[in-house]
């Protein structure tokens, strides 16, 4: 009786357990490497113009209305956004002005939450007559940002250079 022999054929490359390891590896290596320093700078980051700062690890900087600042500021700050979309919407002329007020408070600041939010509801105000009510004329627009400078105005150089 014979016995066939069958030589031992080694698998392809791709067909081999090893080297997809070694891939995966790489892979998740490399994503991390991506991924890691991204949410570390998003950890610092409150939204686009506008950063984690200072002693009180507030936001501050520039936004359009729609990085909120306080809650108690979410419902009028949405109406800015919203008017300052309807601008850019337009596409006609249009000015920016900024609201340079302190909006984000702890108990060492002299204003209330109360003074900020009428002080911006009256920004917003001003931006809607100027847009809407053509009482001399109707062009250009006004679009509206939002400086938040911080506790005390401590961080004011952060809405200064945007």
């Amino acid at each position: 009786m014979s016995r066939l022999i069958t030589p031992h054929v080694p698998r392809p490359w791709w067909r081999r357990k090893t080297p997809w390891l070694v891939i995966v590896v790489v892979l998740v290596l490399a994503g991390g490497a991506v991924v890691v320093p991204m949410v570390l700078t998003a950890a610092s980051t409150c939204a686009e113009g506008v950063v984690r700062q200072g002693d009180e690890d507030e936001c501050v900087g520039v936004t359009d209305g729609s990085h909120v600042f306080d809650p108690d500021l979410a419902e009028v700050q949405r109406r800015v956004q919203d008017e300052n979309a309807g601008v850019l919407r337009a596409k006609k002329p249009h000015v920016t002005v900024g609201f340079f007020v302190q909006m984000t408070l702890t108990d060492k600041d002299s204003v209330s939450m109360a003074w900020v939010r009428h002080q911006l509801q009256g920004a917003y105000l001003a931006q809607f007559r100027a847009n809407h009510h053509h009482v001399a004329g109707d062009l250009p627009l006004v679009r509206l940002l939002l400086a938040n400078p911080g506790t005390d105005i401590a961080a004011h150089s952060a809405p200064v250079r945007v």
